[in-house]
């Protein structure tokens, strides 16, 4: 604290490298069932968008289904696509553009995952905080 203090050290906020490419997972608030999705892999997209995940079938993962739009929610460019692949029953499934999930649990219809997904080609935003207070409290 001494050193921010005298300006020997700068704080910063960035946009981490985990991000370019990356993705925030915010499961939804209304959610019933007791599943849930993992998602992983990189996103290989080139604009920073939102999409939505919704459980359209409810069941098991496997039986259930789900329904993937690509801009929150507005338009669905996936409909009824089973959670596990249905030749292998592979958990993984893949969502689009780099993007796979895992579908685990037990699903109620409506239940819903926002992703929000960071392209590679984002540039890293870091900003120096100019100034710290520190109050005795």
């Amino acid at each position: 604290v001494q050193r921010v203090l005298r300006g020997e050290v700068s704080l910063k906020i960035q946009r981490t490298a985990r991000q370019t490419g990356g993705f925030d997972v915010i499961e939804g608030s209304a959610n019933a069932g007791t599943g849930f999705l993992r998602v992983s892999g990189r996103y290989t997209g080139s604009d920073k968008q939102v999409w939505r995940v919704t459980i359209d079938g409810a069941g098991d993962a496997g039986t259930a289904t789900y329904k993937l739009s690509p801009n929150g929610g507005s338009g669905w460019t996936q409909e009824l696509q089973l959670t596990r692949e249905a030749s292998s029953n592979n958990r993984r499934v893949w969502l689009a553009d780099g993007v796979f999930g895992e579908f685990a649990g037990t699903f109620e219809d409506g239940d819903s995952w926002d992703i929000v997904l960071y392209p590679v080609t984002d540039v890293q935003q870091v900003r120096t905080v100019r100034s710290v207070r520190l109050t005795r409290g």
